[in-house]
């Protein structure tokens, strides 16, 4: 969350740059929409944190560009790609000059295109798909901290390099988890490894017993969890309480801290894992999740 805090004080600038000098923008207001999910399984890393991130930066920033006040507005999008393409629509509408977050890949990249369409800027600081940056990327957008190149290449040569070389992938299947799956493959095999096989799970999965089942059968030594979030964290306590540990590493190619914690030390162990950002990283990052923890009562992320 704290991505969100850094990033959003360059963007008001950019904000404050690109506007027009004219006595009013957007009814004497800059707007900032976050959209993300408020309310479901992912609402501790992004959406309600996202929000009060953004907030500090505008706190930060003066809360004013070119003397007009910025307002922060928050949007559930209920894990659903139509609904979050219908809040940004209607924000967009109303006279939103940015939307941060975005929530996940399918959203992300369909409100990019929409925000081209309508000359507004994005930033999608919660979405992992690379083509974000690739295919889909617009004059008006911009992808920041992690995406799903640099987590699987980083994460797949070292597993590799220490002798992981049998892959089995458990993928979510939308955008997001299809191009972690395809860049972690791509990584591993010009590594010198090899993939097994996988299987696909759809949002908000709970049941892993097959899937597990199968990975357990392929002969694979790694299972590379090309998923995030509650799913990811359902399916490593099912791989740990089916004995998958005996014979396989789990490789988290998207994870962060507060998952870790919320599943504690024993659902963990074993777990290989990458991060964008860690909290506790230095004194910048330690005084800004101070700051943060006061008002959200979490870690940033």
């Amino acid at each position: 969350m704290c991505r969100q805090g850094w990033l959003a004080i360059c963007a008001l600038a950019i904000l404050g740059m690109a506007l027009p000098a004219r006595a009013q923008i957007s009814d004497n207001a800059v707007r900032i929409g976050i959209l993300g999910d408020m309310s479901g399984p992912n609402a501790d890393q992004q959406g309600p944190g996202d929000v009060v991130a953004a907030r500090m930066a505008v706190a930060d920033f003066g809360g004013k560009v070119r003397g007009v006040p910025i307002e922060v507005l928050g949007g559930d999008l209920l894990g659903k790609t139509d609904v979050g393409v219908g809040i940004a629509r209607r924000w967009f509408d109303e006279g939103v000059d940015a939307i941060f977050s975005l929530g996940n890949s399918a959203v992300a990249i369909a409100v990019q295109g929409l925000a081209q369409e309508k000359n507004r800027i994005t930033i999608a600081t919660s979405a992992g798909s690379d083509a974000l940056t690739n295919k889909a990327c617009t004059p008006v957008s911009l992808h920041w901290t992690y995406d799903t190149y640099a987590m699987p290449a980083a994460l797949a040569r070292a597993i590799v390099g220490q002798g992981g070389k049998e892959w089995y992938f458990l993928t979510i299947d939308y955008a997001f988890g299809h191009a972690l799956e395809a860049q972690a493959a791509r990584f591993v095999q010009a590594s010198g490894g090899h993939v097994r096989g996988n299987v696909l799970h759809p949002p908000g999965e709970t049941d892993f017993a097959s899937a597990l089942t199968g990975a357990g059968q392929s002969g694979s030594d790694v299972l590379g969890l090309a998923t995030s979030g509650a799913p990811m964290m359902n399916a490593l306590k099912q791989f740990q309480e089916f004995g998958l540990n005996k014979t396989m590493r789990p490789a988290a190619l998207l994870t962060d801290v507060t998952d870790l914690r919320a599943l504690g030390l024993p659902t963990t162990q074993g777990l290989l894992w990458v991060a964008a950002f860690y909290w506790d990283q230095n004194d910048a990052t330690r005084a800004f999740a101070e700051r943060f923890y006061k008002l959200h009562g979490l870690q940033p992320r």
